[in-house]
């Protein structure tokens, strides 16, 4: 989901907004498997900022009987997620002809912090400051963030990074930041948990993935030219002609050195 300048909207009128067409997807493939069908009612969440920030809110409001979220281990462990998000991502990149993105543990931080954040208050608005964060931790210029949840009853179906990548890859704002080609690397988070979900006012486990990418480009160290001694002007270098006798007083001495 996009959300645009100063736009709120409680998690009522999520659930009565279209349905975007991943989404859609998603949900119809959920229909045909009855295991995967409290996910249609967990409405994967999408949500995408770009370097511009747009000033995007979306506040899910929590009910009376929101509860601290339990932080779990999920069926696919999470250094596995995160290589699957870092080669799927690269994986698209390639086929564009762009340069991959490099795993950048410092920014991890920021992802994962975030990632936290989100399960605990069981909601999916952005990190209002993940610019400057990004930047203060590896001093690079941030490009944007994207984020995904999944939920549901089945502890064992809230999906694994290969499902947040297809998410990201399906929905062109997400698919527009990814694909930048300024971003030099990412930081991934990723949080599981048992809680409270503001988006359907019912408790369910939860997957969020957080995804921050930055350009990090080296600066060139600057170049010193080579040393020219000043400019010393040179005298003109002046010939002076020999000077020849006439002929005449030549013969008149050879004749008296005869005599």
């Amino acid at each position: 989901m996009i959300r645009g300048a100063g736009a709120t909207r409680t998690a009522q009128q999520r659930l009565n907004a279209p349905v975007a067409p991943a989404d859609a997807a998603l949900m119809a493939r959920s229909q045909h498997h009855p295991r995967r069908a409290p996910r249609i009612a967990a409405a994967f969440a999408l949500a995408a900022a770009t370097l511009a920030g747009a000033g995007v809110v979306e506040v899910a409001q929590p009910g009376a009987s929101a509860q601290a979220a339990t932080v779990l281990t999920p069926a696919t462990p999470i250094a596995t997620q995160k290589q699957q998000i870092l080669d799927g991502i690269n994986a698209k990149r390639a086929s564009l002809g762009l340069a991959p993105v490099a795993h950048n543990t410092k920014i991890d931080a920021v992802s994962q912090g975030w990632a936290d954040t989100l399960g605990a208050n069981g909601t999916t608005n952005h990190n209002p400051n993940f610019h400057a964060e990004v930047q203060t931790v590896s001093g690079c210029q941030s490009s944007g963030e994207i984020l995904t949840m999944a939920g549901g009853s089945d502890p064992n179906n809230v999906g694994d990074g290969n499902q947040a990548v297809r998410a990201w890859v399906g929905s062109p704002s997400h698919y527009a930041i990814l694909t930048k080609a300024a971003a030099t690397e990412i930081g991934i988070g990723i949080a599981y948990v048992k809680g409270y979900d503001a988006l359907i006012g019912a408790e369910s486990y939860r997957t969020y993935w957080v995804a921050n990418f930055a350009a990090c480009g080296s600066t060139p160290a600057p170049v010193t030219p080579p040393y020219v001694p000043p400019f010393t002007p040179v005298p003109p270098v002046v010939t002076t002609p020999p000077v020849t006798a006439p002929a005449s007083v030549i013969v008149e001495r050879r004749m008296r050195t005869v005599r």
